[in-house]
């Protein structure tokens, strides 16, 4: 497994960062100051930034990988079209989805270029839309998953993340496919493409999905049975709420050290890690449960938790796990 992680920083970042380049550009800098980070998710909606590729590759710390989240493009076009998404068995809402990411794609080529590397290594894709409001199913998961491999790539992986799925009667937040129809998906399009789709895990999501901080272990002993984790990142979840909102929201809580809301804690991290197999990657996306209106407090939050995650993968390694 890597020691080395992967931040999802936008969830931490201040609103309308874009807008004051100064601010931004010491927001990254502080990001890249965080031990243990090699990597940046960032999202996709239309465009790494406002300004086009060229000013994020311009922001990103040298030699940084970048991995693209697709999830709040799903969420623009589920709102817009409660029929839409990859997973969809409507197929002109499963053939928009594609045409977006299809964008993404053309997105991945132009900020590869303008770093002059391949700098992206994954793309975080989603199984919307959600189940309780439309009809969606593996087969059209993998059918959409099979459309994506005539595109060239390259060395970006695709990867299927996991939200949280209905668990009737409780309330949902994402809603999608549940795990086991998403491994399905993948194994379904790898036996058709040969090419090796991975599947991504959130220790929050899962956390919310099931409502316990149970749940994260069983989804990751789901997915390694099956052969399709590619990557696992932490954000936490709360059971009693807190300043990122209430109970059981796919809110991104930071560690437990941080937010005493959260059930994210460095003993829960830790059980995590010690499972995670060699290849995957590993990430940290939260929020600043503070809501402070300084960058550097906001960098805190994300830092302490990486700190944390760095921590168990190195107490891991002086216990005789896996590397």
């Amino acid at each position: 497994m890597a020691d080395r992680v992967v931040l999802g920083a936008y969830a931490s970042a201040p609103a309308g960062l874009e807008a004051n380049p100064g601010v931004e550009a010491r927001w990254y800098e502080l990001v890249g100051q965080i031990e243990g980070a090699v990597g940046i998710e960032a999202p996709y909606r239309g465009g790494f930034h406002s300004l086009g590729a060229e000013r994020f590759a311009s922001l990103l710390p040298a030699g940084w990988s970048v991995y693209v989240a697709t999830l709040p493009l799903s969420m623009d076009g589920v709102r817009k079209d409660a029929r839409y998404g990859l997973a969809s068995d409507d197929e002109g809402a499963r053939a928009a989805a594609i045409a977006d990411i299809h964008t993404v794609f053309e997105g991945v080529l132009e900020l590869n270029d303008a770093l002059g590397r391949d700098a992206v290594k994954a793309v975080h894709l989603t199984s919307a839309p959600q189940t309780l409001n439309a009809k969606s199913s593996w087969e059209s998961m993998a059918r959409s998953l099979e459309t994506l491999t005539s595109w060239r790539w390259g060395s970006t992986q695709l990867v299927l993340e996991h939200a949280d799925a209905p668990e009737p009667p409780l309330a949902v937040e994402k809603g999608f496919l549940p795990l086991a129809a998403e491994i399905q998906a993948i194994l379904r399009a790898r036996e058709a493409t040969g090419v090796h789709f991975g599947q991504l895990l959130n220790w929050g999501r899962s956390a919310v999905e099931g409502r316990s901080p149970v749940t994260p272990l069983a989804h990751l002993t789901q997915a390694m049975a099956a052969g399709t984790l590619a990557g696992y990142f932490f954000s936490g979840a709360s059971a009693v709420g807190g300043t990122l909102g209430a109970a059981w929201k796919d809110a991104h809580n930071p560690i437990s050290s941080y937010d005493p809301s959260s059930l994210l804690t460095p003993a829960g991290i830790a059980q995590i890690v010690g499972k995670l197999p060699d290849h995957a990657y590993i990430g940290v996306k939260v929020a600043d449960s503070k809501s402070s209106a300084d960058i550097r407090q906001r960098v805190l939050a994300l830092a302490l938790t990486a700190e944390a995650v760095v921590a168990a993968v190195a107490g891991n390694r002086e216990m005789g796990g896996k590397p």
